[in-house]
């Protein structure tokens, strides 16, 4: 249901303008001391990397296949009926079944089985219109996969929609 839900705002959101910065942090994943700092694991096997080679650094999860963890960001205070941009990089190391999860606990998004190159994924929600409970981590972790996920550059920021018509048609209206 929340890829029906993600690709609706998708098409209805089709153009965005980031409005503000990341609100995710330590985005380059170089921070911290035993851990990334704004970073923490919920469980299961995980691992920082503090550099990957190119002053970067990113996050790992790794999965047998019938469990799930993920790395969680601090809470991020989301403002109601606001639009957001989820951005990461993603990339799988002897992986089969399961999934990537990704995206704060109303608005996930499955990104399937990644690969071993580097790819990056976007999502654009909506945070719910209650008042209360917006301040919530966002995940980046797997979900019943076997192998490992590797997550890079993590950003999250409020963008404004565009609305654009195509054919006549006022898209995002």
């Amino acid at each position: 249901m929340s890829k029906v839900i993600s690709g609706a705002a998708t098409l209805a959101v089709l153009f965005c303008v980031a409005a503000f910065g990341n609100l995710l942090p330590n985005s380059g994943l170089t921070e911290g001391d035993k851990t990334p700092a704004g970073w923490s694991l919920s469980g299961g096997q995980g691992e920082w990397i503090r550099d990957r080679g190119d002053g970067m650094g990113c996050l790992k999860v790794s999965g047998g296949g019938e469990d799930s963890n993920a790395w969680l960001s601090s809470p991020v205070e989301l403002l109601p009926n606001r639009v957001y941009r989820l951005t990461f990089g993603a990339r799988g190391e002897d992986t089969s079944g399961g999934t990537v999860v990704s995206g704060p606990v109303f608005a996930n998004v499955d990104i399937g089985v990644p690969g071993r190159e580097w790819a990056f994924h976007h999502n654009v929600f909506a945070a719910p219109s209650r008042k209360e409970g917006l301040a919530v981590p966002v995940r980046l972790g797997q979900w019943h996969l076997k192998g490992s996920a590797f997550f890079v550059r993590p950003r999250l920021e409020e963008v404004e929609p565009v609305h654009r018509g195509i054919g006549g048609l006022l898209l995002g209206e």
